[in-house]
């Protein structure tokens, strides 16, 4: 008993000493049919086999393994991704490994306008080029963006630890010369840069065992790194051949970086089939931009400046910003469970509870200088919000035919967002302040409900068939509309799991 409290010591030491900081977000990960149709409720060994806390509540005596397809949500965009994961363990070693992506929507897809295959080749100055009818572009619409994810956990000592890795990253780079337009004179450039995407490792522990045996209280900890690269450059080619060196057209890169500390769940009370707990979670992120600005000397030229802290708005304007953001989520929660019989019934109240601030400053080139220096120059505000936005969720099992099949549901009611918001506003002209106001608001969002259906098939004590299907959007309840798209049989997330 003493190393136990031992450890409870350290893990709340730790959980108060990482209370300043937090998560940012996780990969997408597997989300089972049960899991989503029961509104969170209840988990599967889809979800728990990559869970830093629950890794060992997964069922199977050699190999795990999970295959699955979801249409309805990834992380940075919201397109089809399937997934596949498995685990192993031995006597003192569990580790899972899992992928999911989505490399098939868009890999190849020459459609788009400046798709860099679409070109003609062309005699220019006596050397041949490529030149576009458009200039080159890569995607940056977050919903056709080519997504992958991959993680491996590994449980020991009744802990476990995982690391991951999202990315919808794409670059391109042009380092020949080339044209732009139609005609025999086309604009020529030297070269040409752009990146747009997220690069995100993330590492989660967590411990597997109740520190209070009975009570509960399994501490977790997350550190997320969410690197956000959108930037373009490029050189063109002057009348005479030359060039003016690379000129910054935007940039605005920044590192997202968000820690998450969560207590991982008290009982209150347990009686006969009754059980009510609480937990707490704490999460704080803070965005760092880091990004360049190109500016001109008295001869004309291009030169580029770091811009820590802030962003381009406006290249052609000379126009840029400082922004310094950082957020603050702490989320009580209390839940209730009830089963009997072939019936399990869950529920959950959370109140997250936002402070969130912003500093944003509008900067120029300071006139009269060549030497790329900024002043305030715009806008100067600092705007803090308070959120208070309470969400109900329910979730229910009922095995219809027990060991074989069962019946899933659930619901979500979002009771809306109330928001407070504070902003000290103020307008300089070349680092002169102008104007300055104080500016109060409230604001109300409505209240909302999401409804969920799902169904899971144990064919053999060894294979396990999960689907969420037969809600429409409105809530539509369409069990047995026959239309395939929209009835009982119209799947948006489908699953299956082996184990031996």
């Amino acid at each position: 008993m003493k190393i136990k409290s031992g450890v409870l010591i350290f893990s709340l030491t730790l959980i108060t000493l990482i209370a300043g900081f937090d998560l940012y977000a996780n990969p997408v990960f597997i989300t089972s049919p049960v899991k989503e149709s029961t509104a969170n409720r209840f988990s599967g060994n889809a979800d728990n086999f990559l869970s830093v806390g629950s890794y060992n509540d997964v069922e199977f005596d050699k190999i795990f393994s999970v295959i699955s397809f979801n249409s309805k949500y990834a992380k940075f965009s919201r397109v089809e991704m399937a997934q596949l994961g498995f685990a192993v363990k031995t006597d003192n070693l569990y580790t899972g490994f899992y992928y999911g992506g989505n490399a098939w929507k868009t890999f190849g897809d020459t459609t788009a306008d400046g798709n860099i295959y679409n070109y003609s080749e062309r005699n220019i100055n006596n050397r041949s080029m490529r030149v576009y009818s458009v200039f080159p572009e890569i995607r940056t619409d977050r919903f056709n963006l080519i997504y992958n994810e991959a993680a491996v956990l590994f449980g020991f000592a009744d802990m476990g630890l995982r690391f991951s890795y999202a990315t919808n990253y794409q670059s391109l780079n042009l380092t020949e010369d080339f044209g732009v337009g139609f005609g025999n004179n086309p604009d020529l450039y030297k070269s040409f840069y752009k990146e747009y995407g997220n690069i995100n490792p993330t590492v989660t522990w967590g411990m597997a065992k109740d520190l209070l045996p009975g009570k509960g209280i399994k501490p977790s900890f997350a550190a997320d790194f969410d690197f956000f690269r959108n930037s373009s450059r490029r050189e063109a080619y002057l009348a005479g051949g030359t060039t003016n060196g690379q000129e910054v057209t935007f940039s605005g890169n920044y590192l997202l970086l968000g820690l998450t500390a969560g207590l991982g769940g008290y009982t209150l009370k347990e009686q006969d089939a009754f059980k009510l707990g609480s937990d707490f979670e704490y999460t704080v992120r803070m965005q760092m931009w880091n990004s360049e600005y190109s500016y001109r000397d008295e001869n004309n030229n291009f030169h580029i400046n770091k811009l820590k802290g802030g962003r381009v708005h406006n290249a052609v304007a000379n126009s840029f910003g400082e922004d310094h953001q950082i957020n603050h989520i702490i989320t009580p929660s209390v839940n209730a469970s009830f089963s009997a019989d072939n019936l399990k019934l869950s529920a959950r109240l959370g109140v997250p509870l936002t402070f969130w601030k912003r500093e944003e400053t509008f900067l120029g080139l300071k006139t009269g200088q060549f030497n790329g220096e900024l002043v305030k120059n715009g806008r100067n505000d600092i705007t803090r919000n308070y959120i208070v936005n309470p969400v109900f969720e329910s979730g229910m099992k009922w095995e219809a035919i027990p060991g074989l099949f069962a019946l899933n549901a659930g619901a979500v009611i979002d009771f809306g967002r109330v928001t407070l918001t504070r902003t000290d506003k103020k307008m300089f002209s070349q680092d002169v302040e102008i104007s300055a106001e104080k500016v109060t608001r409230y604001s109300f969002e409505k209240a909302s409900t999401e409804l969920f259906l799902g169904i899971c098939l144990t064919p053999t004590a060894k294979m396990e068939l999960q689907a969420v299907c037969g809600v429409d959007t409105g809530n539509v309840i369409n069990v047995f509309n026959t239309d395939p798209t929209r009835g009982f049989i119209a799947f948006t997330n489908i699953l299956a799991t082996v184990r031996y």
